[in-house]
């Protein structure tokens, strides 16, 4: 364990952003770490369980990573994904015939959250199999913000939006996805078409058979001026997904950030970089919950992303198998069961009574 956080923070690998409050690891016995970190860290625990551990044998002679594990499995690339606007240039890169970044408006933030018609997007893109999401996490994770409702759809509303921002004709401009969010493009651009906004389908990164890691790099590093992807806290707590895609960036290279790692569009606010913080180092899990809803709040406010959706997924179950879905749709297998039937105590004793009588 101790090589695999020292070697991960050393190389860089996956799982780094996990590290990143460890100052060094001691170990006291066989079975026993001591981790010392550099400031408190709440959720330190739920970190760890996203850190692959390996052994000093992950790299040949030759210094070429090597199987671990079981299975014949290779290692290709590692994904990660985001969702946003353009925040970082004056002039956004993608939008067509403008000299303008319009994104840095508030008022085209909105029209564009407000023209997107969610149940035509998870009726075409989902075959009506999604949840429509009011925030950057869902309800199933801490610090959810049960206040938060979404901006209503209503075109006609963010025409005016778009007409007060001085857009009255729109604009047209690049969408941006992976691969594997390509379907959610079609429906949000016939919406976005009806209010004016002209959308063009990109597909970044390359194709899940010929990937373009520089291109996927530049995008990450913010080329870019409307894009899709996936907001995620897998460690069950907001805090993740809060300071990996909202915290002001603090490296201008995305994969070496500690924080604002995914944050794509570069966006910055202050205030809520020091809830963040503070959240972040926050013991008492009553005040972090209240610190965490608080900067939902001022994402919301803020329009700094669209919310769109999470899909539903499907399982075939044997009957006779006890089997509940996990929110982050990892299968464990301790958790899945026989279902036994009960039978009661007095059932039973009535039973052995009739075989044993004679």
């Amino acid at each position: 364990m101790k090589f695999t956080i020292d070697e991960t923070l050393k190389q860089n690998f996956y799982g780094k952003n996990f590290l990143q409050t460890i100052e060094k690891t001691n170990i006291l016995d066989d079975y026993t770490i001591d981790i010392i970190t550099k400031k408190p860290d709440p959720i330190l625990t739920n970190k760890l369980a996203f850190v692959w551990i390996f052994n000093q044998n992950y790299k040949n002679e030759k210094g070429e990573l090597q199987s671990i594990g079981t299975g014949p499995y290779k290692l290709e690339h590692w994904d990660k994904e985001g969702l946003g606007f353009d925040f970082g240039n004056k002039i956004s890169p993608y939008v067509k015939d403008l000299k303008t970044n319009p994104f840095l408006d508030k008022r085209v933030r909105k029209a564009i959250y407000q023209g997107i018609n969610m149940e035509k997007v998870v009726k075409e893109a989902f075959g009506g199999l999604a949840d429509i999401q009011t925030q950057a996490v869902t309800k199933d994770i801490f610090g959810y913000n049960f206040e938060i409702q979404r901006y209503p759809y209503d075109p006609k509303a963010a025409k005016e939006l778009l007409e007060e921002a001085g857009y009255p004709n729109g604009f047209t401009v690049n969408l941006d996805t992976s691969a594997y969010e390509a379907y959610f493009a079609k429906p949000i651009a016939e919406s976005l078409n009806e209010i004016g906004i002209k959308i063009i389908p990109t597909q970044r990164g390359g194709k899940p058979d010929k990937p373009d890691p520089n291109d996927y790099d530049k995008w990450s590093n913010g080329d870019t001026s409307l894009f899709i992807g996936w907001i995620d806290s897998d460690t069950g707590d907001a805090i993740q997904g809060l300071l990996n895609y909202f915290h002001s960036p603090d490296n201008p290279v995305y994969d070496k950030r500690q924080y604002g790692m995914f944050n794509t569009g570069r966006y910055q606010n202050k205030e809520l970089d020091e809830i963040l913080d503070k959240a972040n180092v926050t013991l008492n899990q009553k005040e972090r919950l209240l610190l965490m809803q608080k900067a939902l709040k001022i994402l919301h406010d803020d329009v700094a992303f669209v919310p769109l959706c999470t899909a539903k997924v499907g399982y075939a179950v044997k009957p006779g198998i006890d089997f509940k879905p996990r929110p982050d749709s990892d299968i464990k297998a301790y958790e899945i069961k026989r279902e036994v039937e009960y039978v009661p105590v007095e059932e039973k004793a009535s039973l052995l009574k009739k075989i044993f009588t004679f």
